[in-house]
Parts: structure tokens; sequence; C-alpha cells
């Protein structure tokens, strides 16, 4: 079954039944008339889920964007040190944590990344 890139993002899967070394899927289409398909393909060919979109990462980050400024001072970090870390300047990182003007999605994205980064090392401490 060959498929478009355009037409892979926009067909969503089902994993159905395991049949030996292969799987069932359904596939469904936003396309008038092709609606629901069933395709058995190689179990080798079912990898690990997928990692989230860029579009879902600038989203949740719009969600978790206003705790950044506790959780840094819950860490004791100067913005200038996270904004370091995110490769960001300070003020960028100053003017997103306060939510003055509109932020890049991959600089909240960068922010929040920092921050994460920042934290599982002061756990592993």
């Amino acid at each position: 079954m060959r498929q478009t890139t355009k037409a892979k993002r926009a067909t969503l899967a089902l994993l159905v039944e395991y049949q030996g070394l292969n799987v069932a899927v359904d596939l469904y289409r936003p396309v008038p008339g092709e609606g629901l398909e069933r395709a058995v393909i190689p179990l080798a060919q079912v990898m690990e889920p997928a990692p989230e979109s860029e579009r879902l990462k600038a989203a949740r980050s719009l969600i978790e964007l206003p705790e950044l400024h506790s959780r840094r001072k819950r860490a004791g970090l100067r913005i200038q040190e996270l904004a370091e870390v995110a490769g960001v300047t300070w003020a960028t990182a100053s003017s997103a944590e306060k939510g003055l003007r509109h932020t890049q999605p991959s600089v909240r994205i960068w922010l929040l990344a920092a921050m994460d980064r920042i934290e599982r090392k002061a756990q592993r401490s």
C-alpha cells in the first residue's frame, strides 16, 4: 500500500489484533469514499509510538508555560541561568515566562525542555 507523505499524515491507525508475526490495523482516512481500510502488516514494521509532533509540543507548551516561573523559583534559578540552558536571551525568557508578548512555539518548547533537564539533573544529584 503506497501513500503520499500528505496522505500518511492524514491517516490514523488502530491496532486491531496480533496475527502471529503480523498485526491487523484499521486505517482511518479523512478522505471521502476511502474511510476505513484494514491492513495486515509485518510486526517488525510496527515500531514504538511516534514521538510527539512539534505542533502537539507547541500546544502543550501553552498550558505548561504559566507554571515555568514557579518551577524555576523552586529550583533556585535566576532567569539568566534558565535562558542560558535554553539558548535564548534573558529578555526572551523573561517575556515568555511573564506572558508579556507572543512567544514563538519553538522558544516555549526550548524553555520548558531546559527546565525539564535542570529538574532531572537536580533529582539525580
